[in-house]
């Protein structure tokens, strides 16, 4: 079974690091786990848990003690502060670049860094140069794991 890129990368790309993502090589099935299942899967009584996640705890329990699935890169693996500052590094036009540069450090930076790209008007070009860094993040983990994979080209 061959493994699509995209599917890797959509996968990856969770909201923060309270979320993980699994892959089973064999079947081709990605499974994602918040924190809350994470806890529940830990918490001796289940009575009170909602009835939807009752019903995916198994799914999750496999995912995540399952030696049948593997967990992808992690927001923490992935290092967006580092795309981020390599694509402002990557910028043509010097002072676009110096406000992106500066729009990264500090609290907030990611905000700040995103609303930057749209004040220079390089949305699009950001949004296409992050895909290219998880495309090859994706590539890299599956070759890393001996996994067949497909590009979408």
């Amino acid at each position: 079974m061959k493994i699509k890129v995209s599917d890797v990368v959509n996968e990856m790309d969770l909201p923060g690091p309270e979320f993980a993502a699994y892959l089973n090589p064999k079947t081709g099935k990605f499974v994602s786990v918040s924190e809350e299942e994470m806890d529940a899967l830990e918490a001796e009584d289940t009575d009170d848990l909602p009835d939807w996640m009752e019903e995916i705890l198994p799914e999750v329990r496999e995912a995540v003690e399952s030696e049948d699935y593997l967990e992808l890169p992690s927001s923490l693996e992935i290092h967006e502060w580092e795309i981020m500052r390599d694509f402002a590094n990557s910028v043509t036009d010097p002072e676009a670049s110096a406000h992106l540069l500066r729009a990264l450090h500090g609290g907030g930076a990611f905000r700040r860094f995103k609303d930057e790209l749209h004040r220079q008007g390089l949305l699009d070009d950001w949004y296409a140069y992050r895909k290219k860094a998880f495309e090859k993040i994706a590539v890299d983990w599956l070759e890393e794991h001996g996994i067949d994979y497909e590009r979408d080209d």
